[in-house]
């Protein structure tokens, strides 16, 4: 499976089911396009490079009236389209995003270093823990630029 090219991508950071059912209107801003395309090029070199498996975008940009509707957080990355949300494919169970999720990391590392030499592992460790939060109950990684 391909990644989403920067057009599908920008569009489906902004599609929400639960925006369409309540009716909110979650168009990216034309102010926010900028961030949508950081986030795009981030997307490609996860998908290139770190991730060890597909992924679905779960959630991505949201407009404020979305964010208080799923309970997000104030201040929240996915306001101003810097965040999105995935879950990897396939991953059922909570061992098998743990085992995903820590393949991720090393990639991560790994890649990382060998394009950064002079930065320390400790570095890249804060790094990661900054860019990536795991939810293994829900079964997503939060990632944010």
């Amino acid at each position: 499976m391909k990644p989403l090219s920067r057009e599908n991508f920008i569009e489906h950071l902004s599609k929400s089911s639960t925006a369409t059912k309540l009716g909110i209107n979650n168009k990216l801003p034309a102010d926010l396009l900028h961030n949508a395309e950081m986030l795009y090029q981030d997307y490609i070199m996860l998908y290139e490079h770190i991730l060890p498996s597909r992924i679905y975008i779960t959630s991505g940009y949201r407009c404020s009236a979305l964010n208080k509707a799923v309970g997000g957080v104030h201040g929240s990355k996915h306001c101003i389209a810097r965040a999105f949300d995935f879950a990897f494919i396939p991953c059922s169970s909570r061992m098998d995003f743990l085992q995903l999720f820590e393949q991720m990391r090393k990639n991560f590392m790994y890649y990382m270093s060998q394009n950064n030499p002079k930065i320390r592992s400790t570095e890249l460790a804060i790094y990661f823990r900054r860019h990536f939060i795991a939810y293994p109950d829900r079964l997503f990684v939060h990632y944010q630029l």
